[in-house]
């Protein structure tokens, strides 16, 4: 029997995403299958979550990499115990914090992941996630946005009501 060796996220690579200018339907990503099991990390770069370094077999070599991949290509994350030598000695390296000291904690980062929406920019200055598919209206520190424009991977807000029609 294997060895417990620490506590991680894992998470898949969604099955389908549009991509392109045409948004055309696309298998997977580039280097993992749709539904590839991955290892996620924690926010790393400031950008509150939008790229995590993931650690998972690669579609062509099945070798184990890490690679960062945008979190908006992620689903059904989940705490979940480590017990493979090789994925732990990819997670532990002080690239990224991929491992959590408590199996708590790591379900607090899949929870937060499971529950975001899309990002969404208010007044072209402030960013914030909001649900998907976004409300026409959000409060935000005692200010009421209005929805301006939103597409599959953002939406954007303006405190300026939308015009009325005659």
């Amino acid at each position: 029997m294997d060895e417990f060796l620490g506590w991680g996220v894992a998470a898949n690579v969604v099955q389908e995403r549009l991509a392109g200018p045409d948004l055309e339907v696309r298998r997977g990503l580039k280097h993992f299958a749709g539904g590839a099991k991955v290892w996620i990390s924690l926010p790393f770069s400031g950008d509150g979550g939008e790229r995590l370094y993931v650690v998972g077999r690669h579609r062509g070599s099945h070798r184990y990499i890490r690679i960062i991949i945008q979190s908006c290509h992620l689903e059904h994350a989940r705490a979940k115990a480590v017990y493979s030598p090789a994925v732990h000695r990819l997670l532990a390296e002080p690239v990224a914090r991929m491992l959590f000291d408590s199996e708590e904690d790591a379900a607090d980062w899949a929870a937060h992941l499971n529950t975001r929406g899309i990002e969404a920019h208010f007044d072209g200055r402030r960013w914030y996630w909001v649900p998907d598919p976004p409300p026409m209206e959000f409060e935000l520190d005692g200010k009421t946005y209005y929805l301006a424009h939103f597409n599959h991977r953002r939406a954007r807000y303006s405190s300026l009501p939308p015009p009325h029609e005659p």
